[in-house]
């Protein structure tokens, strides 16, 4: 029974699976991929010591983490001009608009 954080390990790898898929066209690279490359993966995030994948999560959350407040603040101004009559500029929101 994999961890919890393995389990999180995983699951980002099953989401980069499904991008990584969704642009193969060839067969058999596809076939290559599902047969060698994920097992592979999959393997070396069991071996892996939690300790190494946790630095590694920590990172990405850092990476991550930018484009996500940018998304919580365009989502709070849109919440505030629903309750308000004031529109506020679509100049304030050009950064934001850019991830989300």
């Amino acid at each position: 029974m994999p961890t919890k954080v393995k389990e999180l390990a995983l699951d980002m790898l099953n989401m980069v699976d499904v991008i990584v898929k969704q642009n193969i066209s060839n067969s058999l690279i596809l076939m290559s991929y599902n047969k060698f490359i994920l097992p592979f993966l999959r393997n070396r995030i069991s071996i892996t010591d939690d300790e190494i994948i946790k630095k590694n999560l920590q990172a990405s959350y850092e990476k991550l983490k930018p484009f996500f407040e940018k998304k919580q603040i365009k989502e709070m101004i849109d919440e505030a001009e629903k309750l308000g009559s004031i529109k506020l500029p679509k100049v304030f929101l050009n950064e934001e608009r850019e991830y989300f």
